[in-house]
């Protein structure tokens, strides 16, 4: 492959045959086989469904141009159509390869209670200096996830290796396990009257990324976390246009380093730009998965809030 201003040349190393007949038509230029990242993604507020997706790297040196119908195939069988955008050396894209039914979502809301209590009271985030009473309602997001799946969906594979091919490696235990990421909502308050605090997962226990001068003070409590430098590494590469991709990174810089325990892979963020609360959960043949979700919103008496879905 060649590079000039504007341009890109492919050289076939094979003899072709084109006809002359002013038509379009297709050969192939090369096969490469490349290291993909495969993970579970699922929305449950928005969808009851677990969807395969797959990450690949371009370690080749083709560059991949721009398909508005590219073919997927998974295990040699046909899955879907797909556009793909052009793809540089050393990029990496992404390919949702369809709902897995052997994964069930059972997702509920709830809300907790509601009182009414004195700014004199011991919450903390209550301002002192604010003598009136604060209407507070508590809400509970639950997840269950239930996998009947007999065997692990591999998280590296080459893409020319079949899963059947991936499983029978030998592979560190963290490369064995299925991984999920579940994207949950928050509630996002305009106006400093109105507060929104976690209770479950700890506060103590999130990630707030990107990570910048406000976040960085949130993962105070974090920052002699082996997974600390990790985190700043998939903060800065992160463009902050989809929040599985967050997670996404970071798993795949988890895979890559050996030195982080196994028992830290399991991961709560919240998303800075979305406020969007991201888990990376293992998720093991047979086993069920319950990520829960609980926080608080306040505000005072007078007022009413509206809670409203973009």
């Amino acid at each position: 492959m060649y590079y000039n201003i504007g341009t890109t040349s492919f050289v076939i190393s094979r003899k072709t045959t084109i006809p002359s007949d002013g038509k379009s038509h297709r050969t192939t230029i090369a096969n490469v086989s490349l290291l993909t990242y495969l993970l579970y993604y699922t929305v449950p507020s928005c969808s009851s469904y677990v969807y395969l997706l797959s990450t690949t790297i371009n370690k080749s040196g083709y560059q991949f141009l721009p398909s508005n119908k590219a073919s997927v195939f998974l295990d040699g069988n046909f899955v879907s159509n797909t556009t793909m955008n052009n793809v540089l050396p050393g990029s990496s894209f992404r390919v949702f390869l369809g709902v897995d039914s052997s994964i069930s979502i059972n997702y509920s809301t709830e809300e907790l209670k509601k009182k009414k209590e004195s700014s004199r009271s011991s919450i903390s985030w209550l301002s002192s200096s604010d003598s009136k009473l604060k209407n507070k309602k508590q809400y509970s997001q639950k997840c269950i996830i239930k996998s009947s799946k007999p065997v692990p969906v591999i998280p590296t594979s080459n893409s020319s290796e079949s899963s059947a091919e991936s499983s029978r490696k030998e592979r560190p235990a963290r490369e064995m396990k299925s991984y999920i990421i579940v994207v949950d909502s928050l509630p996002a308050s305009q106006d400093e009257n109105i507060t929104v605090s976690i209770s479950e997962p700890s506060p103590s226990e999130i990630w707030n990324l990107p990570m910048d001068k406000k976040s960085n003070n949130n993962n105070r409590d974090l920052s002699g976390s082996p997974l600390y430098p990790l985190m700043q590494q998939a903060s800065s590469s992160f463009s902050g246009s989809q929040d599985y991709e967050l997670m996404i990174l970071i798993l795949m810089l988890l895979i890559q380093n050996s030195d982080i325990p196994e028992s830290l892979i399991d991961i709560v963020v919240q998303n800075s730009m979305s406020n969007s609360m991201i888990s990376l959960k293992p998720l093991t043949p047979g086993s069920t998965v319950e990520v829960c979700l609980r926080y608080e919103i306040a505000w005072p008496e007078e007022s009413m809030i509206v809670v409203r879905e973009d």
